[in-house]
């Protein structure tokens, strides 16, 4: 198992993390930026397509990013929504 060393600032409007692997390669840090937008499939299917990506959360086909269609401006980061962002943008 590879350990990972990740900086993660949930948004209001995006999701940003940049992390690397624990040895140290300078060659290994990415960064991903995820819109804090999400779709529920409940609503009908779409096809994940630029920066969305299709993630099952807890059994819920959802869209994330770009092409979702729920945001949010609250300052708290404990929404569902938030939450789902953030478990993507580290997985």
């Amino acid at each position: 198992m590879n350990e990972y060393l990740i900086s993660l600032d949930a948004g209001k409007y995006a999701v940003k993390a940049m992390g690397r692997s624990s040895k140290g390669l300078t060659c290994d840090i990415r960064k991903v930026d995820i819109k804090s937008k999400i779709y529920e499939f409940k609503n009908g299917y779409i096809d994940a397509e630029g920066k969305s990506y299709k993630v099952i959360f807890n059994g819920d086909e959802l869209i994330v990013g770009e092409q979702g269609e729920t945001k949010s401006y609250e300052t708290s980061k404990t929404l569902f929504m938030h939450k789902v962002c953030a478990y993507t943008a580290i997985t």
